[in-house]
């Protein structure tokens, strides 16, 4: 890593594309005058806190594991029967 480099930072960067869809949408050209503008800080702060709650969960669903499927046994009778 050279010097000018920064150690990287999930939940920067995850907030980071986040913020620059989200700001995109938001002040997106419209023909209409009187649509709300969001203040960019507010939506940095919201980003990080998106970010932030992402990964949490998505680290808690990794120490849980692959899903584990419902007893439910598909046939294909049942399908069949969707069908109908």
């Amino acid at each position: 890593m050279s010097s000018n480099e920064q150690p990287a930072h999930p939940a920067r960067d995850l907030a980071a594309r986040i913020y620059v869809e989200l700001i995109g949408r938001a002040f997106r050209g419209t023909d209409s005058a009187e649509q709300f503008k969001p203040d960019p800080a507010n939506m940095a702060a919201l980003c990080f806190g998106l970010a932030e709650a992402f990964l949490v969960k998505a680290e808690e669903l990794r120490k849980a594991g692959p899903a584990k499927l419902s007893h439910y046994q598909a046939q294909d009778a049942d399908l069949v029967d969707w069908l109908k």
